[in-house]
């Protein structure tokens, strides 16, 4: 799960950063946001929130059938929220205390946006969600496309940077062997 910090100043920039409703209705409000979902554009065949571990994982899988013209689409997502963790100062030092009730009621309102829009025929919802879509990563762990994706792109800047590297030692001898 990620986690972003925030200074207090930043914090209550949130909208809605000092909701008083507990992270289980926010987890029944997004229930019920999956429920409203139309029908004849997108079915919704499993939800779920995942534990790992024994321990709940704060994410919810979601599979999603979806009708497109002759062909139907079987999709899972994985959606998480950030947790937000508030910088304090108590007892003369700054410490860092979670915020869950604000990061789920952010993640309420997002998937909200996103999926009144799908709702309204705006977005499709898998091109909404694409990022999301649930892969096993290298290591053999659940994780989204969009991790997959990080993971290739840091790959080939790794590689990039090393042919970069190389090319840089080749005109280095180049130059010393045209100075001899």
């Amino acid at each position: 799960m990620k986690t972003v910090t925030l200074s207090s100043k930043e914090f209550m920039s949130i909208p809605g950063y000092s909701t008083k409703r507990s992270v289980g209705q926010w987890k029944g409000d997004i229930d019920a946001l999956l429920y409203d979902l139309p029908k004849n554009k997108v079915r919704v065949k499993r939800k779920g929130w995942l534990e790992e571990d024994g321990e709940e994982r704060l994410a919810l899988e979601l599979e999603v059938t979806v009708p497109n013209s002759n062909v139907t689409r079987n999709m899972t997502f994985m959606l998480s929220p950030v947790l937000i963790m508030r910088k304090v100062h108590r007892s003369g030092k700054w410490e860092s205390v979670p915020e869950e009730r604000a990061s789920w009621k952010l993640f309420h309102d997002l998937l909200e946006v996103k999926l009144a829009g799908a709702r309204l025929g705006v977005v499709e919802i898998q091109h909404e969600f694409m990022p999301y879509i649930s892969k096993h990563l290298p290591d053999g762990r659940a994780g989204t496309l969009a991790e997959v994706m990080d993971i290739a792109l840091e790959a080939n800047r790794l590689n990039e940077i090393g042919a970069l590297e190389d090319k840089r030692e080749r005109v280095i001898i180049e130059a010393e062997a045209t100075v001899k």
